[in-house]
């Protein structure tokens, strides 16, 4: 019975490096780049001042989860915050948006790959990039934790060394 609990062990996969940019490049998103030229082309560097006052009441509000987490450790999610504070109602609605928007930014995100794949190949269809990169994704999420790990960090430092660049 004891060989039978160690097989069933969850074990830690990520390492401290992985989790830590993994954090940093999640904030990034592929999209940015796509976004962000847009948006400077259209608006300036006051653009930036946008992102600024945006991460900043993004941080203050982590910063309010953090506390909830700290007063309630029993609660995991914001959902289970909003569920607990709000009503079913609102954090029934509170888990399909927060899906939804997810599947959103996914689509996106696989959107803008297919842009840049785009840019030295032109001639292949922007469908069968998607595929291929949600193909990828997939099998790289379902492999090993581990994988996953090394292919995200690997990934995250390309976004971090484009933007200090």
């Amino acid at each position: 019975m004891s060989s039978k609990k160690k097989k069933n062990k969850m074990e830690r996969g990520l390492t401290n490096r992985h989790v830590q940019v993994m954090a940093i490049a999640g904030t990034i998103g592929t999209g940015l780049f796509l976004g962000a030229g847009r948006s400077i082309s259209l608006t300036g560097p006051s653009i930036v001042l946008i992102y600024m006052i945006t991460g900043a009441f993004m941080f203050l509000m982590m910063r309010a989860v953090g506390e909830m987490l700290y007063q309630d450790p029993e609660q995991h999610t914001f959902i289970n915050f909003i569920t607990r504070h709000l009503g079913k109602g609102w954090g029934y609605f509170s888990v399909w948006s927060y899906w939804l928007s997810v599947v959103f930014i996914g689509m996106a995100e696989i959107t803008a790959i297919s842009h840049y794949v785009q840019f030295w190949f032109p001639s292949w269809p922007s469908w069968m990039i998607e595929i291929g990169f949600l193909t990828i994704l997939a099998l790289v999420n379902l492999i090993a934790v581990k994988l996953f790990g090394e292919v995200e960090f690997w990934f995250a430092m390309v976004k971090i060394v484009a933007i200090l660049a």
